[in-house]
């Protein structure tokens, strides 16, 4: 429905018209309501909805870059509670150093367990910075010959040396 003008002094937010002081009952719409004399409408106001809490994922290149981020060493995610993190985002190779990230870390060294390998799903519960554990890789070019992947007519791809290929793209002509 129509909201008053003006904002609530306490934060709380519009929640409809009423035809009583105390708001109970049901909300009046009063676009379709029938005005046989004098009325008066009382607004009902109810507390803002939380806004969701999100826990900020920051990817640390660890001295190299991510080239499908512009070329920088730093990646920010927000996520809400219970969204997951992916393991093969495609954010974690370097084709130009023939380099891809072999597992995320909790600490610079990469010491440990990594907290997300390839392949897996994270569930970030806090805030956290991710550090990325670089390996040598193959890079696979798949020329679509005539065709194209979306907009591109080369397709890269990279896997861990000694690794085979888990995926393809298809081209579409």
């Amino acid at each position: 429905g129509v909201s008053p003008c003006g904002d609530h002094p306490d934060g709380l937010v519009f929640a409809g018209w009423y035809d009583n002081a105390a708001c109970t009952g049901d909300a009046v719409d009063v676009y379709t309501c029938i005005i046989t004399g004098d009325v008066t409408f009382y607004a009902k106001w109810e507390p803002a909805e939380p806004e969701p809490e999100t826990y900020t994922v920051t990817f640390n290149g660890n001295g190299r870059t991510f080239e499908q981020v512009n070329n920088q060493e730093v990646y920010v995610k927000s996520v809400v509670p219970g969204d997951r993190v992916f393991g093969d985002s495609w954010f974690i190779y370097n084709y130009n150093e023939g380099m891809m990230v072999y597992g995320w870390y909790d600490n610079q060294e990469c010491a440990g367990q990594p907290v997300l390998e390839w392949g897996q799903v994270f569930f970030p519960t806090q805030d956290i910075t991710l550090y990325a554990k670089w390996e040598e890789g193959w890079v696979i070019t798949f020329d679509a010959n005539g065709g194209y992947y979306g907009n591109e007519t080369i397709h890269l791809y990279m896997v861990h040396k000694g690794d085979r290929v888990s995926t393809s793209p298809i081209p579409t002509n």
